[in-house]
This record gives structure tokens, C-alpha cells and sequence, in this order.
């Protein structure tokens, strides 16, 4: 007990000398520091995300939710082209990188009640994951107006890390996105400037 008492003294007084000196010698004070150190969970517009050599900008995000189950999808520009950065958190963080690609051969589900426990695109064969409804919260381009709407998704997975994703957003637009699962530590992330 007297130990904590003394480690207790010891801070407050180096907090107070601190104090003082900083007083004394205003031009002697540490810059500011930004507050704002932005995660895959906390990524803005502007925010630079940087992976395998190529700086992509957060364009926009979306927010999903389900039975109390929330995940994200950042729009990120730059490189060759866009592309969404998906961020989950089951058990742990889950990282994919997906763009949206074309069905020429039609070999994916055409509405959400078509799902279908495997499929093969691309010459590879996926396993479904998952699939359901889920609100998805966007702010709409120019207006800044937060707008939430009901889609449904079908989520496939490789056996190598890759991922299928189908979604329906209302009215009738179908969007196929593709991609893999990548490693938290392979991202480094700069707040806009």
C-alpha cells in the first residue's frame, strides 16, 4: 500500500513540474497532436488506405446491418481502378479487397431466393458462406443525405481466401463483386489530409 502511495506522489509531482514548465516556457509547449487516427472501422472520406504499393482514397462507405450484426464497405480509388474494402468482425477482423465484375455467363444466382449451395465462376468453385437481408446505410453523392435501404446478398468462398458476393439493391439492380480475403497488416492507413 505504501508503494501505491508513493508512485501516486511521484506522478502527480512530475504532472505538476510538467505543468509549470510548460507555463513558463510557452515556446517550449508540444505541438498538437491529431486526435484522429483512423482504423478499417473508422475510415472517411479522403482517408488514404495504402496496399501493395498503390494509395487508394475513401470515396464513400456503406454500412450494412443485420439482426444486430454490422460490417462496412469502403469505396477506394486510385490504382488501375475502384475497388471495396470490406471490414467484418465476427470472432475476429475479416478483410477482403473487392471490384465489381460482370456474369456474362449468367452462372450466379438471378434473385436472392436462387441461391444455391455451390457454384463455379471464373473455373473455380465456391461454397456458400452465407446469405440474407440486411439494411445498408449510403450518403447519397452531392447531397450528404444518408439514405438506408433493404438488400439482399449471397456470399460465396473459395477454398484459397477468395470471395463472390451477389447483391440486390432495389429495384432491380444485381451486383456481382469479386475478390480475396487480405491480411489487417498489409494496409496502412493515413487520415486525409
Amino acid at each position: 500500500m505504501l508503494t501505491l502511495v508513493i508512485i501516486g506522489a511521484a506522478v502527480l509531482l512530475a504532472g505538476s513540474g510538467l505543468a509549470v514548465w510548460m507555463r513558463a516556457a510557452p515556446g517550449r509547449a508540444l505541438p498538437p497532436v491529431d486526435a484522429r487516427v483512423p482504423t478499417v472501422f473508422s475510415l472517411l472520406p479522403g482517408d488514404i488506405v495504402q496496399y501493395t504499393g498503390t494509395d487508394y482514397i475513401v470515396d464513400s462507405t456503406i454500412r450494412y446491418e443485420q439482426d444486430g450484426i454490422g460490417w462496412q464497405e469502403h469505396l477506394l480509388s486510385g490504382g488501375d481502378r475502384d475497388r471495396w474494402l470490406v471490414v467484418e468482425e465476427d470472432d475476429r477482423v475479416v478483410l477482403a479487397l473487392v471490384e465489381e465484375v460482370e456474369d456474362p455467363d449468367h452462372v450466379l444466382p438471378p434473385t436472392p431466393i436462387d441461391s444455391k449451395e455451390t457454384v463455379t465462376f471464373r473455373g473455380e468453385r465456391y461454397k456458400l458462406r452465407e446469405s440474407g437481408r440486411a439494411s445498408a446505410t449510403r450518403t447519397l453523392p452531392g447531397t450528404g443525405t444518408p439514405q438506408t435501404v433493404g438488400v439482399d446478398f449471397i456470399d460465396y468462398e473459395g477454398d484459397d481466401g477468395q470471395i463472390l458476393s451477389v447483391e440486390f439493391w432495389p429495384p432491380n439492380d444485381r451486383e456481382v463483386s469479386h475478390g480475396r480475403r487480405i491480411p489487417a497488416a498489409a494496409l496502412n492507413i493515413l487520415p486525409a489530409s
